[in-house]
């Protein structure tokens, strides 16, 4: 059986804390491996993307290439139109045995908005749910679930306490401040010899 963890994003750019979280959750699930997939079109995020899908693509090859458990799987990339979790979920799950599992690596944040997203009861039967708090957000409790995920489908990762966002590395180009260590030190390279941002 072969346990699989997927993680995705627009990565624009990744940085520490998705690597981090990955990390935590191949520890603490014993994953065989963790796939991470730059999303296209993110349906959630109405301004769209800053990098373009090549330059994020590239950044989370360049973030993960000294782990190698860490894959980059591009499969919402080879899509037109919106990219659903449910749509890449059902794709990857094809592709295994019906007994390996998928878990779908994701910040509460995020997880306690899942019943707004496409079918999202259809993709708690395809993946179990890797969740982990943020900074902030307060404690985890069954109460809060989405009415969508069974509390059986959902396995929690403690993950260091610290914050970083893609948009605050953004503004902190933008403005001129030090993003430096909050990447990767092949990613930091990458964004200041392209000028991305």
């Amino acid at each position: 059986m072969q346990r699989l963890g997927i993680l995705g994003g627009t990565f624009d750019p990744i940085h520490l804390a998705h690597l981090m979280l990955a990390s935590e959750a191949q520890h603490q699930l014993s994953l065989d491996r963790v796939l991470f997939i730059p999303s296209s079109i993110p349906p959630h995020k109405k301004n769209g993307t800053f990098a373009d899908v090549q330059q994020r693509l590239r950044m989370t090859e360049l973030a993960i290439k000294v782990e190698p458990a860490f894959q980059v799987c591009d499969i919402e990339l080879q899509r037109s139109g919106p990219s659903y979790s449910v749509d890449t979920v059902a794709a990857i799950r094809a592709t295994l045995a019906e007994q390996d599992e998928v878990y779908f690596i994701i910040g509460w944040d995020a997880f306690s908005q899942l019943d707004s997203w496409h079918n999202p009861s259809r993709l708690a039967e395809l993946c179990f749910f890797a969740v982990a708090g943020r900074p902030g957000a307060g404690d985890m409790v069954h109460s809060r679930y989405p009415e969508s995920c069974p509390p059986e489908r959902v396995y929690h990762i403690n993950t260091p306490q610290f914050s970083i966002s893609s948009t605050d590395i953004r503004n902190r180009i933008e403005t001129g401040r030090p993003y430096h260590y909050m990447l990767p030190e092949a990613v930091y390279r990458y964004i200041k010899a392209n000028g991305i941002y």
